[in-house]
C-alpha cells in the first residue's frame, strides 16, 4: 500500500478512464456479454467489434468514442464459421473497409484447444503493446480456460489475472458469458443467471444480457444490467 494525502491527490497522475462504448464498455474495465445459448451473442461480439475498429454506433445507438485497436479471440466457433458470420455483418461496414483493415484483429487458434487455459496466450500477445488503449473481446469465458466457473477460489484467480492485464495495457475486456444451466432462453433477465456467479458480476462494471423472446426468433430481448460509472436510461 501507498498512502496519500486526500489534499495531494491532484498531484498524483490518476486518469478518469474514458468511456469506448456509451453505457457498455470503459477503459480498464470488464464487460460481460451473457444469454444462453444461441441467442447471438457471438454475433454480437463481431459486430461490436466492428464498430470500435471503425467508430460506428453500436445497434446505430451507443455512440464509440474514436476508432480503436480491437482484438477478437473466438474460442468456440470454427474458423469457418466465424468468417461466415463476419462476412454477414460486414456488409454493413463497407464504407469503413479501410479502418476494419486497420483496427480489427482476429486470433486463429490453430491447434489451439477449447477448454484449456488461453490466458497465457493472451497475455503474451498484449505484451507486444499494439493493444494498449484497445478492446479486447474473448468470446466466450467458459472455453478460454480450464477453471471450474462454480468455484469462488478459481474465479478469483482469474479475475485477478484478467484485472491484472487491463491495467497493465489500460485495455477494456470484453468477456462472452453463458447463462447457468436450467436458465430459460426466455423469460425474466437477471444477474445471477450468469455462469460465473456474485465473484464474476460484482467484478465486471458492464453488464449486457440476451435472451430470445417469446413473441418470435426473429426477435431477441436484451438488457443492460449493470454499468459502473455512467448515467444510463436504460439500466435494468
Amino acid at each position: 500500500f501507498r498512502v496519500i494525502k486526500m489534499g495531494d491527490i491532484d498531484k498524483e497522475n490518476f486518469i478518469k478512464p474514458q468511456v469506448i462504448v456509451r453505457n457498455l464498455v470503459e477503459e480498464s474495465s470488464l464487460t460481460l456479454i451473457a444469454g444462453g445459448t444461441g441467442v447471438g451473442k457471438s454475433w454480437m461480439s463481431i459486430n461490436l467489434a466492428c464498430c470500435v475498429a471503425t467508430g460506428q454506433p453500436l445497434f446505430g445507438h451507443f455512440e464509440i468514442d474514436n476508432p480503436r485497436k480491437v482484438l477478437l479471440i473466438q474460442c468456440e466457433l470454427t474458423d469457418g464459421q466465424l468468417k461466415n458470420r463476419y462476412d454477414l455483418i460486414n456488409v454493413l461496414f463497407q464504407c469503413s473497409r479501410m479502418l476494419i483493415s486497420q483496427n480489427f484483429n482476429y486470433v486463429v487458434l490453430g491447434e489451439a484447444l477449447s477448454f484449456t487455459n488461453q490466458w497465457d496466450n493472451i497475455e503474451a500477445v498484449l505484451s507486444g503493446g499494439e493493444y494498449d488503449n484497445g478492446v479486447v473481446i474473448v468470446d466466450n469465458l467458459y472455453t478460454s480456460t480450464d477453471i471450474s466457473l462454480s468455484d469462488n477460489a478459481e474465479v478469483t484467480t482469474l479475475l485477478s489475472r484478467m484485472n491484472y492485464l487491463m491495467k497493465k495495457h489500460n485495455i477494456a475486456l470484453v468477456v462472452v458469458a453463458h447463462n447457468n444451466k436450467g436458465v430459460n432462453k426466455e423469460g425474466c433477465i437477471d444477474l445471477d443467471h450468469i455462469q460465473g456467479g456474485a465473484m464474476l458480476t460484482r467484478f465486471a462494471s458492464n453488464i449486457f444480457q440476451i435472451q430470445s423472446s417469446t413473441l418470435s426468433g426473429d426477435y431477441k430481448v436484451a438488457k443492460i444490467t449493470k454499468v459502473r460509472d455512467e448515467e444510463c436510461n436504460l439500466l435494468e
